[in-house]
């Protein structure tokens, strides 16, 4: 059970484990967008929806919001949260934080192993498939993740797989914004290079480069994200 959120627990042990399985549900539910920003989450009804007494979904839901992904309003319950530039800013720049720290003291420690390279997308400058798409992302989450554990600390692993977790919708609109899936396939590929040759310095500057050419479109890309959530419509659960 997720520490921060133990003193609401008035649940047994299997209210407990039911907890886990519908916050792992509604959780990627919500990381997908599938339900519009501002959605309330009412507890009764995704109980019923799930097929589960209101105790689990209640805990699931403070989970969520311990993980920044719900909002809590008092008094109101719980809703759904819209792209949010400045929250996406302080992810990005924590990660390269992160990155850029593991990078400087242990590059040594790098490898490849067991990370899997994409195919050769041959795009041509079109808009590449969701399974290429995909496949790209698996990478990066991959990539920065391995960055992290080259620290030893879990807390700082844990942070990187949250943040990969709350940009991943933004990752898969950046892939689809006009020239920038060759962009990032392209920086993505030198930085790899840079950390295989344990250049400190160049894998530095292309973390710094990434970021700067990010910013430059964020913007642009959460207004769209939180668009195609509202063209979705109301739901009442997209959680099954």
């Amino acid at each position: 059970m997720h520490t921060a959120s133990a003193r609401y627990w008035e649940g047994d042990d299997d209210d407990m484990d039911k907890a886990g399985l519908v916050h792992a549900r509604i959780r990627a539910a919500l990381l997908a967008h599938r339900v519009p920003p501002g959605t309330q989450l009412n507890i009764r009804s995704i109980a019923k929806s799930m097929k589960v007494s209101p105790t689990p979904v209640r805990e699931a839901l403070i989970r969520l919001a311990d993980e920044d992904i719900v909002i809590v309003a008092a008094g109101r319950g719980f809703f759904t949260k819209p792209l949010n530039v400045r929250e996406l800013m302080m992810d990005y720049e924590t990660r390269q934080m992160i990155a850029s720290f593991a990078i400087a003291r242990h590059i040594a420690g790098f490898s490849m192993e067991g990370l899997t390279w994409p195919l050769q997308s041959q795009t041509d400058g079109a808009m590449p498939n969701l399974d290429v798409r995909r496949a790209w992302m698996d990478l990066i989450h991959d990539l920065f993740e391995r960055i992290a554990g080259l620290t030893l600390n879990t807390r700082l692993i844990r942070l990187v797989k949250q943040i990969n977790d709350r940009t991943a919708q933004v990752l898969d609109l950046d892939f689809q914004h006009p020239g920038r899936f060759e962009e990032i396939e392209q920086s993505m590929s030198t930085l790899i290079a840079n950390l295989l040759d344990r250049d400190v310095a160049g894998a530095l500057a292309n973390l710094e480069a990434q970021s700067l050419a990010r910013a430059s479109v964020l913007r642009d890309l959460v207004k769209e994200g939180n668009a195609r959530a509202l063209e979705a419509g109301p739901v009442e659960f997209a959680f099954l």
